[in-house]
């Protein structure tokens, strides 16, 4: 499962399948390993309170 933050503006050559155009930004754009994991332990915490 993907889970794709839309923020706006979020150009719409970004939407759908152009999102992943965006794992190519620059390295400091980019979210870390590090915080990617704890925003999907946040994630699975909240889904599992539902």
């Amino acid at each position: 499962m993907h889970v794709i933050p839309r923020p706006e503006p979020l150009p719409p050559h970004h939407r759908g399948p152009g999102v992943f155009a965006l794992l190519r930004a620059p390295e400091q754009e980019q979210v870390t390993a590090a915080r990617a994991d704890t925003l999907a332990r946040a994630l699975g915490l909240e889904l599992d309170s539902r």
